[in-house]
């Protein structure tokens, strides 16, 4: 877990998560909102995907 902690130090936590990189703690503040997932994400495919 360390040596994946210390590969990505470079990358900023989303502003939902809180990242306390001495004590290697996490924590969710917040339910992200939609627009705060950067991944390309088809919503309709999941449902589609699902209503089967």
């Amino acid at each position: 877990i360390k040596a994946n902690v210390e590969a990505n130090a470079f990358r900023q936590p989303p502003k939902w998560l809180e990242y306390d990189a001495a004590n290697m703690i996490a924590k969710v503040t917040a339910v992200p909102a939609r627009e705060d997932i950067d991944l390309p994400i088809e919503e309709h495919l999941i449902v589609e995907l699902y209503s089967k």
